[in-house]
């Protein structure tokens, strides 16, 4: 393992590591270098900093695109995910890093997306739980959360549905699992008896935790009549969509069949 790999790309899949790029004969650098020390100083919880001589480690310097010094990038994950060149002052730098930064939460979120797109449900709300609260910054972590622990933390999952606002990131999502819910909690209907038989069924399957019974009932009702419920099973397999993600494989198997219900 390289100077590269073990200094600055592992460990910054634990911490974000800050690293300057920095030289001797660079007047700004020896402004910026004590700026960025007493930063780390106060910060040590949120990431470390590292200082590479760009004359020494001129292949690093070089993969990373660093053409003017001093450079600042910060890692996360392995990656670069902000920077910036020039001798900044402290309030700025501060500022900065304020900005960018990942917090736990936004660790969380982006480990649940990817869980996500693997089709991994319980490795997402695992990635999630315990970090989002009513109060969490991210409101499509609030959303995401909601649609992954409806049926774990139903009465939390609500709680952090509701403090979604139109025009938040996840309003969609989160949406959906209030009308989800409402769908589901009355399963009263008029209608074609089979129709209504079915639609009922989906309620009853969907209660359960069985998703593809839930959807294909729906999608059989859908068929027979679309006037229970008012459009009950359309809305409600809208909803299941948005609640397990467009790569769930019940979505996944269930869209197409959907698509040719309505029409």
């Amino acid at each position: 393992m390289g100077f590269l790999e073990e200094a600055i790309l592992e460990p910054s899949k634990k911490l974000p590591v800050l690293v300057d790029f920095w030289a001797p004969w660079c007047g700004p650098c020896r402004t910026l270098g004590p700026v960025l020390d007493r930063v780390a100083a106060t910060n040590r919880e949120r990431f470390t900093l590292l200082k590479v001589n760009t004359d020494e480690h001129q292949d690093i310097a070089a993969r990373f695109r660093v053409q003017s010094i001093p450079a600042v990038k910060l890692f996360d994950q392995g990656k670069v995910i902000a920077e910036f060149v020039g001798a900044l002052p402290e309030r700025q730098v501060l500022a900065w890093l304020d900005q960018v930064l990942p917090s736990d939460e936004g660790r969380a979120l982006t480990a649940a997306k990817e869980a996500l797109q693997k089709g991994d449900r319980p490795a997402a709300l695992a990635a999630l739980h315990g970090r989002v609260h009513e109060d969490a910054k991210s409101a499509e972590a609030r959303a995401l959360y909601a649609a992954l622990a409806y049926f774990e933390h139903h009465d939390h999952a609500l709680k952090l549905a509701a403090t979604v606002r139109e025009g938040d990131l996840g309003f969609d999502i989160a949406s959906a699992v209030v009308e989800l819910d409402a769908l589901v909690g009355d399963a009263s209907a008029e209608g074609k008896p089979d129709a209504v038989s079915a639609y009922q069924r989906g309620i009853a399957s969907f209660k359960v935790g069985d998703f593809a019974a839930a959807a294909a009932a729906w999608i059989e009702s859908m068929k027979l009549s679309r006037k229970v419920a008012n459009d009950g099973a359309k809305r409600a397999l809208i909803a299941l969509f948005k609640l397990l993600g467009e790569q769930d494989p019940v979505t996944l198997e269930y869209r197409r069949a959907f698509a040719s219900a309505l029409y």
